[in-house]
């Protein structure tokens, strides 16, 4: 690849618009503007950052691993950049705090929902508590009409009975009364015909 017409000049050691870095993913990232070194095949050119993209990969031969990763450590302290493993860490806490979160809630609701069918069985049975005592007061309304009624019924028979005893007594009474008196004439005629003989 050829360079294209990017102004160059003698390295400043004052990072900037020198300072580039190589990502896990094998990214070269610009540290000044954020974007990536890539190709059109002929020319280097910067773009916004690609990593699925084949011409933003760029691989480099002659280091081992141990400095290769040394290299990530060192970019990762000085410029800020996440390794592939630290952010397949962070992605795996952000995962977990999710998942942990998304139970949380799934608790509240729980219990939330939970406490509502408590709230409404409780106020299932102030209701129905309340409807027996209606109904019982109720029962002992309708339970003293009844006693009072059939008090007043016996009232009246009673005082129905003594009026007609006391009519009873009273022809009773009458009866003897005309019984005498015939009696009476009958002795008085009886005796008046024995001074006529």
């Amino acid at each position: 690849a050829v360079v294209s017409t990017q102004s160059t000049g003698a390295c400043h050691g004052l990072n900037g618009n020198q300072q580039w870095f190589l990502t896990e993913e094998g990214v070269v990232k610009h540290g000044g503007s954020g974007k990536c070194l890539s190709h059109d095949g002929r020319h280097l050119i910067i773009l916004p950052c690609d990593s699925n993209d084949p011409r933003f990969t760029w691989k480099f031969t002659g280091i081992t691993e141990t400095v290769q990763k040394r290299f990530y450590e060192l970019h990762s302290k000085q410029f800020g950049y996440k390794s592939l493993a630290q952010r397949e860490k962070i992605k795996q806490e952000a995962d977990e705090n999710a998942k942990r979160r998304a139970q949380e809630k799934e608790a509240k609701k729980q219990e939330e929902e939970a406490a509502r069918k408590k709230k409404e069985e409780q106020q299932s049975k102030e209701e129905e508590e309340e409807r027996r005592k209606l109904n019982e007061a109720k029962k002992r309304e309708e339970e003293e009409e009844r006693e009072l009624r059939e008090w007043r019924e016996e009232k009246k028979r009673r005082a129905e009975e003594k009026e007609r005893d006391m009519k009873e007594a009273e022809e009773m009474k009458r009866a003897e009364a005309e019984k005498k008196r015939a009696e009476e004439e009958k002795k008085k005629a009886e005796e008046e015909r024995k001074k006529a003989e």
